[in-house]
């Protein structure tokens, strides 16, 4: 084990490695080289791009040796846990079979799958969101007391109710099948299977949207606001995307400037198979109260424990 997460920790590092080679191969050589220095350029190019290569090609091969060993590295880590995997627009069906393969592995049953509808997040629907929050939450018991909050912390906490709880009340009850009922009927939500039982972990895919204009920004606030309420009534989060998505104006990138729970994880890297280990490791961490922002945060690697290498 000791040695399966000296690889992994190793195979982020050359992820770094890989990605300064192409910025600089993006860079210098792409300018007019000098008049006289034709030959010396040619053959600093001709260095750099053999690099180059040798990193792709190690990246390659390093992909494949961690999409072989994740299994036995995941195995039991989130044995006999329930988990929800809220699936944000933009985010393809490969990465959610492939993170649900992966959860999988690691011993989870993956109660819920559901899908947020662009209708959902979009500022300009507000209106239409918050009527449905409104008729869905007459008759809830149990969140009676956010009858004045927000529309979106109303509405996050109404997904919440329905698809997610705490290890020890996970059941689907009459309260959650009914919210379940008024959100697929307002086409706010989208689940893969009826509903039967709730996790008391959440994965949530994001895309790689960033970008700094007032759209984006509101889109990531409306998820923010969801994911509070999401982290407030769960054992444990972790928002998962892309490195573009840690790239300021995305939701990544966001939520680490804002940490906004401790039980609330992120990691960037989750279109690799060892950035779906890390992601599994995170959610384990984060249901124990020490969550943190993990993959290639600020260009280096940052593990989970349980993967981190051990000072000795």
């Amino acid at each position: 084990m000791t040695t399966m997460r000296r690889y992994v920790f190793a195979f982020l590092a050359v992820c770094v490695a890989l990605a300064a080679g192409i910025a600089l191969g993006d860079g210098v050589l792409q300018g007019k080289p000098p008049v006289d220095n034709h030959v010396a350029l040619s053959r600093a190019n001709a260095a750099l791009g053999g690099r180059l290569s040798d990193l792709r090609q190690q990246q390659a091969l390093g992909a494949t040796v961690t999409a072989a060993a994740v299994p036995s590295l995941v195995k039991g880590r989130l044995a006999a846990s329930s988990v929800t995997v809220f699936v944000l627009p933009g985010v393809d069906e490969q990465t959610v079979t492939d993170v649900t393969t992966t959860l999988h592995q690691a011993g989870a049953v993956v109660t819920v799958q559901a899908r947020l509808s662009p209708t959902l997040l979009d500022p300009d629907k507000k209106t239409y969101v918050d009527s449905v929050a409104s008729n869905s939450l007459k008759g809830i018991l149990d969140l009676g007391q956010l009858s004045s909050a927000s529309t979106y912390e109303r509405i996050g906490a109404l997904i919440a109710r329905a698809y997610t709880g705490h290890r020890d009340n996970l059941a689907a009850d009459t309260e959650a099948t009914k919210i379940d009922a008024q959100l697929q009927g307002a086409k706010l939500v989208t689940l893969s299977s009826q509903l039967q039982r709730r996790g008391s972990l959440v994965m949530m895919l994001a895309p790689s949207d960033h970008g700094n204009n007032d759209l984006t920004f509101a889109v990531h606030q409306i998820e923010q606001d969801i994911l509070v309420e999401l982290a407030a009534r769960s054992d444990a989060v972790v928002v998962a995307g892309t490195l573009a998505s840690a790239q300021s104006g995305g939701l990544l990138n966001q939520l680490r400037k804002a940490s906004p729970a401790d039980n609330l994880a992120t990691v960037d890297v989750i279109g690799s198979p060892a950035g779906r280990a890390i992601a599994v490791f995170a959610l384990a961490a984060a249901a124990d109260h020490t969550a943190g922002d993990y993959g290639l945060v600020q260009g280096r690697p940052v593990l989970p424990a349980g993967l981190a290498p051990v000072s000795r």
